[in-house]
């Protein structure tokens, strides 16, 4: 049994396979069924490989689930029968996978979940890099270090407790808790703290991979006055349940091509429409503040400013869907952390949870 699903890197893969219908879960089991389908892996020469899956409802409608697999990871089934003789279909490299994962063995015949000894029973943590084990030894555990949404403890605290769950000797039931779980695996600053969640203290939007974001933190708070730099515009305010505020009277639009960020726009918020077609009265204050001109650029057809200035971490959480509400799966999602130099992407990843800066102020 396997902690967390190596496809779990890629968006959407509980539902490839359709929505999981209606299963009765074992009571005494510690897996909970996530989706429609139980993938089948393979460690062999340290080296983590997919190499079948059983899908638990309609499995007739996909005869080609290998295929629905590939076109998810972008990668082919290739057939090694030097190293899998007995799997002529093939196998796929996970070389996508870096991360650890927890096994703990399915109990033998007889024996069941809430066996003494077998609750008590060590599991394995294995560290990965690249679909590769990156330790030469495996460390048996008895405790289990996870990076959990603090929301969905709060949500659903029975499912985290020590009862509940045979895999965690720890109880896990409130944010206060959680909180201490990340902060011991990472090594804060005296000025940094966690907050569990996405919030945003500006309202600046962000495209990327045709997809609109909020920005946690603007990239021209960099710079002196930002927040001033149209006097003449009347400030506004609008009502939204998005976790974002209006702290200018000014939308600053951006861009990521080619994982550079540019500033393609700025608009004005509501009740000051008109002054969006006055281009003298949108740009230039925005040239004078940052220095550069708009120009145009091979990468983006309409002019741009290059973000060359912006280094540091940047929180993006997407805009939710239309009829969709920012409450509940919504505000538990996952989003994005993305670390720049010099206005170039240089690491991006998922994650529960911001480290800001307190305002010693």
């Amino acid at each position: 049994m396997c902690s967390e699903s190596p496809l779990s890197e890629f968006d959407g893969y509980k539902t490839i396979f359709g929505e999981l219908e209606s299963e009765q879960n074992d009571p005494e089991s510690p897996v909970d069924l996530d989706k429609n389908y139980k993938v089948k892996w393979i460690i062999k020469d340290r080296t983590l490989f997919l190499h079948d899956v059983e899908i638990l409802n309609k499995s007739e409608k996909y005869r080609n689930k290998r295929k629905v697999l590939e076109k998810l990871t972008k990668r082919k089934f290739e057939k090694n029968l030097n190293l899998f003789p007995e799997i002529p279909e093939g196998v796929i490299f996970a070389s996508w996978f870096s991360g650890e994962i927890y096994l703990k063995r399915q109990p033998a015949q007889g024996e069941t979940y809430c066996d003494c000894m077998y609750r008590c029973e060590n599991f394995i943590k294995l560290t990965f890099q690249d679909g590769k084990l990156a330790f030469k030894r495996n460390e048996d555990v008895h405790s289990m270090h996870l990076l959990v949404d603090s929301v969905e403890i709060y949500n659903n605290p029975k499912k985290y407790s020590a009862y509940k769950n045979p895999f965690l000797k720890k109880m896990v039931f409130d944010r206060d808790i959680c909180k201490s779980l990340i902060s011991e695996k990472l090594s804060l600053e005296d000025n940094q703290y966690i907050y569990q969640g996405y919030h945003a203290s500006c309202n600046d939007k962000i495209l990327w991979h045709d997809t609109t974001f909020f920005i946690e933190k603007s990239p021209l708070s960099f710079f002196k006055n930002y927040k001033e730099i149209y006097p003449n515009v009347p400030q506004s305010i609008t009502f939204v349940a998005l976790p974002y505020r209006d702290e200018k009277n000014y939308v600053p639009k951006w861009v990521i091509v080619n994982d550079m960020l540019y500033l393609y726009d700025i608009n004005f918020l509501e009740g000051n429409h008109e002054f969006n077609n006055e281009y003298l009265i949108r740009f230039q204050p925005i040239e004078k503040l940052t220095g550069k001109k708009f120009q145009q650029t091979p990468y983006v057809n309409v002019k741009v400013i290059f973000a060359n200035w912006f280094n540091g971490v940047m929180y993006l959480k997407r805009y939710p869907e239309k009829d969709e509400s920012p409450e509940c799966e919504y505000k538990c999602e996952p989003f994005y952390k993305l670390t720049l130099e010099n206005g170039k992407i240089v690491s991006k990843e998922k994650t529960n949870y911001m480290i800001l800066k307190r305002n010693t102020e």
